[in-house]
């Protein structure tokens, strides 16, 4: 199968995270809409996706199906070689029963649920969904996969210990491509460069100031180029003690709030009013959506109104639950975080 020399990559699209909010399902979109498009300017037909279409493995609502079905109308005049990822799998280490396999009957799509090689322009190119067999792969110019790396950073706060041995990899390609961690990361091992491609658009804050878009690789000349996310909105924290420090919020403060997900964080005892004010000056600034985040007790603030009049569409239990496990000074916090995820699964 020959496909065009120069083709653009992206990973991790996760349609439906945040329980399958409507606010994330335009955010998606919206992307999808720029990244057609840009791609179309650059006179590249074809895109390969690095897995995770979708972001809960196990159910998958239907109003997300919808956004998945209407991005896909958006793909038609595109060709579209996809693997599964881990979220788009059933089962925990393989990918033979996986979501993306509804795209079936698609024209252009074509989906790889089996390690695979195809060729594009002069070179060739091994794709490998969700946990592939690495025994299995045969030297290739080029590796496309869904891995899970030891040493490289899972977000920006946690690098991957359980995975692969990056030793693996130096003698199946000089050149691999990975989804899976949503941080963008490229290492050159002697012969070997991994890059991980990142992921589409930021999902939560522990991805800020993290590059979100996507690459065009032409394989006949090996030139890689990263296209940034210009449109798709950031998380800005914005700390109570800064503004006060300050006197409000700076102008340069302010043209971050804009179209952005803002997030104040009261780290500072003041009256209620206090922060009323501040954050009805933030949203003055039209913030894509707009929360406080009390890191303090205080008989000055009003704790039970606060909750009631923040927005909690953007948290997501699980990831809360093992983000407050990874922070607690206990032996085995894996295997506790393993089994508490199994216990809510289990009774929600």
């Amino acid at each position: 199968m020959t496909n065009s020399s120069r083709v653009a990559i992206f990973s991790d699209l996760h349609l439906g995270v945040h329980q399958h909010s409507i606010f994330w399902h335009n955010i998606a979109l919206q992307w999808a809409d720029w990244f057609v498009a840009e791609v179309k300017n650059r006179d590249i037909d074809t895109v390969l996706f690095l897995g995770d279409w979708f972001d809960h493995r196990d159910e998958i609502a239907v109003n997300t199906l919808d956004i998945g079905y209407k991005i896909l109308k958006k793909f038609q005049g595109l060709k579209l070689i996809a693997i599964p990822g881990n979220h788009d799998s059933f089962y925990k280490d393989h990918s033979e029963i996986n979501s993306l396999n509804i795209f079936e009957g698609w024209s252009n799509v074509h989906l790889i649920n089996d390690i695979a090689s195809l060729d594009f322009g002069t070179s060739t190119a091994t794709f490998v969904p969700w946990g592939g067999d690495l025994t299995k792969i045969q030297w290739s110019p080029y590796l496309f996969g869904h891995f899970e790396i030891n040493t490289f950073k899972m977000n920006n706060s946690k690098v991957c210990e359980k995975g692969l041995e990056v030793e693996k990899f130096f003698k199946l390609s000089p050149h691999i491509y990975s989804g899976h961690f949503h941080v963008r990361d490229i290492r050159q091992y002697d012969a070997t460069e991994i890059t991980y491609v990142g992921n589409t658009f930021e999902t939560n804050f522990g991805e800020a100031n993290s590059p979100k878009g996507f690459h065009v690789l032409d394989f006949n000349s090996g030139v890689v180029e990263f296209v940034c996310n210009t449109i798709s909105p950031k998380h800005v924290k914005i700390y109570l003690t800064e503004v006060v420090k300050a006197g409000g919020i700076t102008p340069e403060r302010a043209s971050a709030i804009k179209g952005n997900i803002v997030r104040l964080i009261v780290d500072k005892t003041v009256a209620a009013e206090v922060v009323d004010a501040v954050q009805a000056k933030i949203k003055s600034y039209n913030p894509a959506q707009s929360t406080v985040e009390f890191l303090l007790k205080s008989s000055t603030i009003d704790v039970d109104e606060a909750v009631k009049n923040s927005d909690l569409s953007d948290v997501s239990l699980e990831k809360a639950l093992t983000e407050f496990i990874s922070f607690l000074d206990v032996p085995g916090k894996e295997k506790i975080s393993e089994c508490c995820l199994g216990f809510y699964h289990k009774c929600k």
